[in-house]
């Protein structure tokens, strides 16, 4: 029969290693895991985007609805908070002309771009950049011509629908592509709503 301190002794030595145990499970659990929003990872994103409303270039056509149109993926390196991708889309918008038939555009975009994640990745920030061609022109401009685009998303909202797999919105966002840099440069400026869903790699 051991004596009392010595009793005493081994269950201060028991309950300290279990709390030990408990802590160390504690705090596993709470860290991110790598391919579930872990900080160095692989993921994907594929997202639709459209401009809600805008205000079409004729006099006949105030508002018109769902203009421009997006659909694009992304590849993405998570680094903490920072994360850097290649993004590629198309991008296709309409007018009105004036006897009342649309005048279509379709380009093509190819970027890179760097993203910040803030709020325990629920919320994100992202500015990209890069060329965009003209794939289908619209009425004075030839197609094959190559110009430039930058796309801004001063906040996105992100919710976890299970292991490492997302789904989004980002409310307002801002594209500017301008697939024809010469003589009258083809200018169209994009106000989007975008839905995503991302998954890690």
């Amino acid at each position: 029969m051991p004596s009392r301190p010595s009793l005493a002794l081994v269950l201060v030595l028991l309950g300290g290693s279990a709390a030990g145990r408990a802590r160390a499970q504690a705090i596993a659990s709470a860290a991110p895991t790598v391919g579930d929003g872990g900080n160095d990872r692989w993921s994907m994103q594929g997202d639709l985007g459209a401009t809600l409303a805008s205000r079409s270039n004729t006099a006949s056509t105030s508002v018109t609805l769902a203009r421009a149109q997006a659909l694009g993926i992304s590849v993405d390196r998570g680094f903490g908070q920072l994360h850097l991708f290649a993004r590629g889309e198309a991008n296709a918008w309409r007018d009105r002309r004036d006897d009342g038939s649309d005048d279509f555009v379709l380009v093509f975009d190819l970027g890179v771009g760097a993203r910040f994640d803030f709020g325990g990745g629920r919320l994100r920030s992202s500015v990209a950049a890069g060329a965009t061609l003209l794939a289908v022109p619209g009425d004075v401009d030839t197609a094959g011509t190559v110009g430039a685009f930058v796309d801004v998303r001063p906040v996105g909202f992100a919710w976890r629908l299970g292991p490492g797999v997302r789904l989004g919105v980002v409310p307002l966002s801002l594209t500017l592509a301008v697939p024809v840099l010469t003589g009258i440069p083809l200018v169209s400026i994009q106000y989007r709503t975008t839905i995503f869903a991302e998954r890690d790699l």
